[in-house]
């Protein structure tokens, strides 16, 4: 038997027999699926994110110079223009 803290990188693998075994197996089976599952979805995540942040930055920035930028009509350097 396994004491302790047991961590979802690490997964605790008992060796039984007969129909505990088959459980056992399914079970690890279906918790490595899991895992790699999540870490499917988190590397998805992090990369759109990463898609997503880089044109906004450059949005964000070009607007910010429309604000400063004083030869253009004050209407237009207000935040929120229409």
């Amino acid at each position: 038997m396994a004491f302790g803290i047991c961590q979802p990188e690490s997964p605790v693998h008992l060796e039984e027999t007969g129909e505990l075994a088959e459980i056992n197996a399914g079970l690890n089976k279906a918790g490595d699926y899991l895992l790699k599952k999540d870490n499917t979805r988190a590397d998805w995540i992090r990369g759109i994110s990463h898609d997503i942040r880089t044109p906004l930055s450059v949005i964000l920035g070009y607007a910010s110079e429309i604000e400063d930028t004083s030869s253009l009509p004050e209407a237009i350097q207000k935040p929120g223009w229409r």
